[in-house]
């Protein structure tokens, strides 16, 4: 029997397509900024929490391109300490390592200076970060 150009076409993968969202490295992820905080302390106490419903959400902190922590986002506190003495400003940046099962990756940080609390509410997916700027407050 002779092939045919129909039979060569048959033979063909079928790729299919998928709703798997596309990674991209979290350099090339756009940044999307949630807040800037005045502080005028040398040491701040990081706490992240889920926020909402816990399911499974994990982040990395970057402190000026710098990892400071990994971590899966629960009702718990995850803590993390930084200082940032000498530098008038810094910024950190919050980056799905996953969506957890509730898409997209959201979250709590609460930044504590001295008896001063800052609330910040976060949101990241696997093509946005989330960024926080800490300036620090001119003396008067």
């Amino acid at each position: 029997r002779k092939e045919t150009n129909s039979d060569k076409t048959k033979t063909k993968p079928v790729v299919e397509k998928t709703n798997t969202p596309l990674v991209l490295p979290y350099n090339e992820r756009k940044e999307h900024l949630q807040q800037t905080v005045a502080v005028s302390s040398d040491s701040l106490l990081l706490s992240f929490y889920d926020n909402g419903v816990v399911d499974g959400d994990s982040i990395s902190v970057y402190l000026n391109d710098q990892l400071v922590i990994t971590t899966r986002l629960t009702s718990i506190a995850t803590k993390k300490s930084i200082y940032i003495g000498g530098m008038e400003e810094v910024k950190l940046l919050l980056v799905a390592e996953n969506l957890g099962s509730i898409p997209p990756n959201t979250g709590l940080l609460i930044i504590r200076e001295g008896d001063k609390t800052y609330q910040v509410n976060f949101t990241a997916d696997m093509q946005t970060n989330a960024s926080i700027i800490l300036r620090r407050k001119r003396n008067q």
